[in-house]
């Protein structure tokens, strides 16, 4: 059995008490793999957890804390190491349609799959009004069979996510809500600059967004901070000591 430091002893009696929430804001899906690495802790699933988040879509569930993929997703074709001559490497989301990709993905083993479905076989599904972009969640027939449930239903299959996602955010509140501090979490992408779908660009660097919603809404009890700062025990117990959260 691993034995757990004085550090992370301490950090997990806080969060298991309520007095810490850590919630991870993106920008991919390792974030919330990270932290569980570095810091020992499991926690339920949140809104954030698989897929594209950006700062500014972050700071946008923030201030309309609702999902509705019913009629405003579009599936998209993702573009790794994207260069644009104003605004340098990013990763880009061009939209597409399920027959298109469909088109393109014709087998799990093509050098390229990944342009087209994660690695989970799952479309990548932007949500139209926050402007991130969803992973493993909206399932291709690659995928493995337990995720088929409705596959052959399409907006049974929107309505599964979509009430998947209401959920995660709700619980996100709650948690928040009944916590006396809050750290959000957020992994920089340090080889890109931006995420664009479509036209849009969108700055990654830019966590300003997040901190204004989080102190509009959770004044006085909440931070936002990079991965690095607090991807060890010590280093969370060493911020909230400065921040005078934790003595």
């Amino acid at each position: 059995m691993l034995r757990l430091s004085p550090s992370a002893l301490r950090l997990r009696k806080m969060v298991a008490r309520g007095e810490l929430t850590i919630i991870p804001v993106g920008f991919r899906c390792h974030t919330k793999i990270e932290l569980s690495k570095q810091l020992g802790l499991k926690g339920k699933s949140l809104p954030f957890d698989n897929g594209f988040f950006p700062p500014q879509s972050v700071a946008s569930i923030m201030r309309n804390p609702q999902i509705n993929l019913h009629s405003n997703h579009r599936v998209c074709i993702k573009y790794e190491s994207y260069s644009d001559p104003a605004h340098g490497n990013g990763i880009k989301f061009e939209g597409s349609t399920y027959d298109e990709i469909d088109e393109f993905a014709t087998d799990p083993n093509n050098s390229d799959i990944n342009m087209y479905l994660d690695a989970t076989y799952g479309y990548y599904t932007r949500d139209l009004t926050h402007n991130f972009v969803l992973a493993h969640y909206n399932w291709h027939k690659f995928a493995d069979a337990k995720y088929h449930r409705h596959i052959d239903e399409r907006s049974n299959v929107i309505n599964d996510i979509n009430d998947v996602l209401n959920r995660r955010v709700t619980r996100m509140f709650e948690a928040c809500n009944a916590s006396r501090h809050i750290i959000f979490v957020y992994a920089e992408c340090q080889q890109y600059n931006y995420m664009a779908v479509d036209n849009i660009h969108l700055d990654l660097k830019n966590l300003a967004v997040i901190r204004t919603e989080v102190d509009r809404i959770f004044p006085s009890k909440s931070l936002v901070v990079n991965m690095a700062d607090v991807d060890s025990p010590k280093k969370i117990l060493r911020l909230l000591n400065i921040k005078g959260i934790c003595k």
